[in-house]
């Protein structure tokens, strides 16, 4: 077997829930896989005793010709370990160098990086239930305004700890594949309206009460540690990608909600997640980090979902666009909480028991319902703050107050009048979500008559062919009057130049798209500009993968 990937997990993790050293593999043709894990985890103990290191938990994952070798280890010793996986992964491949000549270099990496002090702090935490955050420079215990950090290299004793100064504060996750940033948005712009300074990470940045302080795609473990050692950071809102949840875990183990928006087929192929099914055993994750005090807020419309909420663990508020049906009542019957679309108003069921909270016209983020995304979005951030304990009037209000534009949740379904034509900024970049905006779309001009449709896209290169056919084939039921297709530079991972604009083409013109009909164009402000001088009043021009923000945002204000 040839390894792929080695890299330490610090947290709970996709395969286990501590620590470790990971490596994915990929077995030789005619390799016997079971034999080899077999022989891993033989050599694997060869070291460990030569090291005199306790026996550890190790985990294994096969998929397709390849397999996840987890071991389990301690936090000050996990480059040590990722070595130590590596030597036993060689050894059962016949490449490793000789235990003998291997074990003294093993042996100067852990004792270049054990570190008691860091061990006692961890059980000193845990012991007494408060939040702890690590990395290789700082360590923290409590969290937000309650918390204090250190400098690695000069941690305290335990007895010099301001115990009584620590506390935990709320802390939640949001996952899935689509709608994560808008309803980590709305659920900060709920939380601020209910007094609370709100820390948040996104994939457009982190943000504290309402100021940005970083700028960039923040969704992986250093923007929730920033967050959780913010001094003015009141509750903690994580948006989490399953991008940091492969790499490296969980940064805290448990948290007081979670809520995963949906799964759709987005990013596979990475990490061996070859499958949908097996995406939502990763975004999963964030739901075996609440306690059973907490609350898992989940969509019930996605059906992977229902069957994770089937699973043990903390109780289930479910979403819902609804109707409801016989699954949803036969959790209300038992007592259980669900928020779902009834009438034109966002209601909280609890039991049987109906309160209307408020009607989706007041929400301007859902255009008069016509985002249904965005009304899904706010009803699982409308279940996660009530789950914190906001009251429903200040949900109500937080909702109204998020209007859902360019200030309050840039690139996300932002909709312009631009001289009497409708303007459709959005993030849209897989099939799941450009196929929920284009619905928006439709929606908006269906009273419209003679209304034409533009839309603009382009994508990364490190998609594959299937995604982007269904990226393609989203576009295609929109019914588009024209495509433009933009190259995305800098982000070609892999292809080239030209070859993913190529790809749509061909797809869209097999598939009853006019040639005459599709534009191409190096960038997003070249599109933009097209769009405007091709469209006329009551047209509608949708442009997405809105990453040159400031720029189109600019030729706006100037045009």
């Amino acid at each position: 077997m040839k390894i792929l990937d080695s890299r330490r997990l610090t947290g709970k993790n996709f395969l286990s829930p501590r620590a470790g050293a990971v490596a994915e593999v990929r077995f030789e043709s005619g390799e016997d896989a079971e034999q080899a894990v077999l022989a891993w985890s033989a050599s694997l103990d060869r070291v460990l005793t030569a090291l005199d290191w306790p026996d550890v938990p190790r985990w294994v994952r096969l998929y397709g010709d390849s397999a996840s070798l987890v071991m389990d280890a301690p936090i000050d010793t996990l480059y040590a370990a990722t070595e130590i996986n590596e030597w036993a992964i060689a050894d059962a491949s016949g490449d490793a160098v000789p235990l003998t000549e291997a074990i003294e270099s093993l042996r100067r990496s852990l004792a270049d990086e054990v570190n008691g002090a860091l061990l006692e702090l961890q059980a000193a935490a845990e012991d007494r239930f408060l939040t702890f955050v690590w990395d290789d420079d700082v360590v923290s215990i409590g969290a937000g305004k309650s918390s204090k950090s250190w400098p690695m290299n000069a941690l305290p004793a335990v007895d010099e700890v301001p115990w009584k100064e620590l506390a935990n504060i709320p802390t939640v996750y949001i996952t899935g594949t689509n709608g994560k940033t808008t309803t980590t948005r709305m659920t900060a712009s709920i939380l601020r309206t209910a007094g609370w300074r709100t820390g948040c990470t996104s994939s457009d940045g982190v943000v504290v009460d309402g100021v940005e302080i970083e700028r960039g795609d923040w969704t992986g473990p250093g923007a929730a540690r920033r967050v959780l050692r913010h001094p003015d950071v009141d509750v903690a809102v994580l948006e989490t990608a399953r991008g940091g949840l492969l790499r490296r875990g969980l940064v805290v183990d448990s948290c007081h909600a979670a809520l995963i928006t949906n799964i759709a087929d987005d990013h596979l192929g990475e990490y061996g997640i070859e499958r949908v099914e097996d995406m939502a055993r990763v975004k999963g994750l964030v739901c075996r980090a609440v306690g059973l005090q907490g609350r898992r807020i989940l969509n019930a419309d996605d059906a992977l979902l229902r069957d994770l909420g089937e699973q043990w663990g903390a109780p289930v508020v479910w979403f819902s666009l609804g109707p409801r049906n016989a699954w949803l009542d036969t959790h209300l019957r038992k007592g259980g909480e669900a928020w779902v679309l009834e009438d034109g108003w966002l209601c909280r069921y609890q039991g049987m028991t109906a309160t209307r909270v408020v009607p989706v016209g007041d929400i301007p983020a859902t255009h008069g319902g016509a985002a249904q995304h965005n009304v899904a979005n706010a009803l699982g951030a409308a279940a996660l703050t009530h789950s914190l304990g906001v009251d429903l009037d200040t949900v109500r209000q937080g909702l109204c107050q998020f209007e859902g534009s360019l200030q309050d949740n840039p690139g996300r379904c932002n909709l312009h009048d631009y001289n009497g034509i409708q303007l459709l900024l959005d993030f849209g970049h897989n099939p799941h979500g450009v196929r929920a905006m284009l619905t928006m779309a439709r929606g908006l001009m269906v009273d419209r008559q003679n209304a034409r449709l533009w839309v603009s896209l382009g994508q990364a290169g490190d998609r594959s062919d299937s995604d982007l056919n269904g990226l393609a084939e989203a576009v295609l039921e929109s019914k588009p009057d024209q495509v433009s297709l933009r190259e995305v530079a800098g982000y070609e991972r892999g292809r080239q130049p030209g070859e993913v604009t190529g790809f749509l083409r061909r797809v869209l013109v097999e598939n009853g798209q006019s040639p005459e009909c599709i534009w191409h164009h190096e960038d997003e402000v070249a599109a933009l500009k097209d769009a405007l001088g091709w469209a006329r009043p009551g047209d509608l021009v949708v442009h997405l993968v809105h990453i040159q923000r400031d720029a189109v945002q600019t030729l706006l204000n100037r045009s």
